[in-house]
């Protein structure tokens, strides 16, 4: 469960509360997920394409900033998956697994699929259930 000092990033309760809340708090969970995911993007591109064009002398000596970089990035979009998945109150397993795959190259996209349809999925519930 959240914090007790943030009543704002609670996990989800589709009865009991407002629908037009529900709505906004799920469309911010997704917006904070959708913007540092895409955030973290740009900054990957940005290095990319910097370091595509820098002198490979300069290039090396950037390489411990550019690891240091991937692992805050990473670390960050680790956050964001935990972050949302708790607020959809998904099971602890599927947590884990999505925080396990936003590390692997090949998988990171697994998670932001999944947790997109979700959101998908809970805001269908949600305009069923009276909203």
């Amino acid at each position: 469960m959240a914090g007790k000092g943030d009543p704002g990033n609670e996990p989800l309760i589709i009865l009991g509360e407002a629908s037009d809340l529900a709505h906004q708090r799920l469309t911010r969970e997704r917006n904070v997920f959708l913007f540092g995911f895409l955030g973290m993007v740009v900054l990957n591109l940005i290095f990319r394409i910097s370091f595509s064009f820098m002198d490979p002398y300069f290039a090396e000596q950037l390489l411990g900033f550019a690891a240091v970089m991937t692992l805050v990035c990473k670390t960050a979009f680790v956050y964001l998956v935990f972050r949302l998945s708790r607020f959809l109150g998904q099971p602890g397993w599927l947590i884990a697994l999505y925080c396990v795959f936003t590390l692997l190259a090949v998988l990171y996209l697994v998670p932001l699929i999944g947790l997109l349809m979700e959101v998908k999925r809970t805001r269908r519930i949600l305009d069923r259930s009276g909203g």
